[in-house]
């Protein structure tokens, strides 16, 4: 793989992994794709007889992959079929491949779709007939284009804001460094509504404003052009975003020193404010360091409850962790905490700790 260039704008991250809503690595029958809408985009006219997205079982980052399969007149788009609530958060990552195009059109585009793919125009082989698009239409994509029409290939990442107007950037305006190998993309729809843009990990841009979070449940598209080719897409995966809670370690008490020993437990506080309802997280799902909260008697009722402890005026789930011997090593400093909401949403805070020997 070529050494990336990256500009002054880029900055080391490193993302939370949180549980997978959907995955695909198109890893199915050949020309199968059950997971996707298949759509060949036909705004212009002389496009509803292209050939629809395919799998190529000759390339992939772990073959086979999504080939686009779009031409220089309109594109295609493989929608999923499965659509997401991301109005609070949400996190897309694939892998995606782009060649040189400079006499051709490969136009690589992946993101948040910006509406439901038309499937009012289905034909004989599957696929479905666009005759309102010419290319796919995002709320929050990345794209590479490298084609006759720009003699240099870029990155440019983009949303549709709360105004509906657009926000974007070309954080590459080279992006040749990119060509000819596979690279790994992510757009983190943040529960605050801003979005930031990945490549390799490594943050691209984060936008000024909020996206549009009124369009209801959305799929995800990849797409366009791939002419001469190869434009692969492989690996997508949407994850829900991580929830941030404020956390307290032994209510009451600071420092926040545990014995850490596999005796007793540990009480810990999960604050309530204006930004979530702790009734809404799952006690049994909560651990500490992956430490589980206790539970007692024949039902293995939990060990939780509610009250305000910090007299703030909202409630907080107050729980008792099962205390396990060396769960925390020697030095630490901060325990991190992790759970989910009752809707698998996920959670996590941490507080400081010392260890008394």
């Amino acid at each position: 793989m070529k050494k990336i260039i990256v500009l002054s704008i880029i900055t080391a991250i490193t993302l939370v992994v949180t549980p997978m809503a959907y995955a695909d690595d198109f890893k199915d029958e050949f020309n199968t794709l059950n997971n996707w809408y298949l759509v060949v985009f036909d705004s212009f006219g002389g496009s509803q007889n292209d050939p629809p997205p395919v799998l190529d079982p000759s390339m992939g980052s772990g073959p086979p992959s999504l080939d686009v399969n779009g031409d220089g007149w309109c594109g295609n788009g493989a929608y999923s079929m499965e659509t997401f609530d991301y109005a609070e958060g949400l996190i897309i990552e694939w892998d995606m491949f782009v060649g040189p195009g400079p006499n051709g059109w490969n136009w690589a585009r992946g993101g948040l779709s910006e509406h439901l793919p038309n499937l009012s125009s289905q034909r004989s082989d599957g696929a479905y007939i666009d005759s309102t698009r010419c290319d796919t239409h995002f709320l929050a994509e990345i794209q590479l284009i490298s084609s006759n029409f720009n003699p240099t290939p870029f990155v440019k990442v983009s949303i549709i804001r709360e105004d509906g107007t657009g926000e974007g950037l070309v954080p590459f305006p080279d992006a040749t460094s990119l060509l000819n190998a596979w690279h790994h993309y992510t757009i983190n729809i943040r529960t605050d509504g801003y979005v930031e843009f990945y490549l390799d990990n490594m943050l691209l841009y984060t936008t000024s404003g909020m996206i549009d979070r009124s369009r209801g449940m959305m799929p995800v598209v990849f797409g366009d052009r791939d002419l001469p080719g190869p434009v692969r897409i492989d690996n997508v995966s949407v994850m829900r975003a991580v929830i941030p809670v404020n956390v307290d370690i032994k209510p009451g008490s600071e420092p926040n020193c545990i014995n850490n020993n596999g005796h007793g437990v540990i009480p810990v506080a999960i604050l309530g404010d204006s930004t979530i309802n702790v009734r809404d997280i799952d006690p049994g799902s909560v651990m500490l360091e992956g430490m589980k909260v206790k539970s007692v008697g024949k039902n293995n009722k939990l060990l939780a409850h509610y009250e305000d402890v910090n007299s703030d005026g909202y409630e907080d789930l107050v729980v008792q962790i099962q205390d396990s011997d060396g769960a925390l090593s020697a030095g630490t400093a901060v325990a991190t905490l992790s759970g989910s909401l009752h809707d698998g949403t996920p959670i996590e805070g941490s507080d400081s700790v010392c260890l008394v020997p």
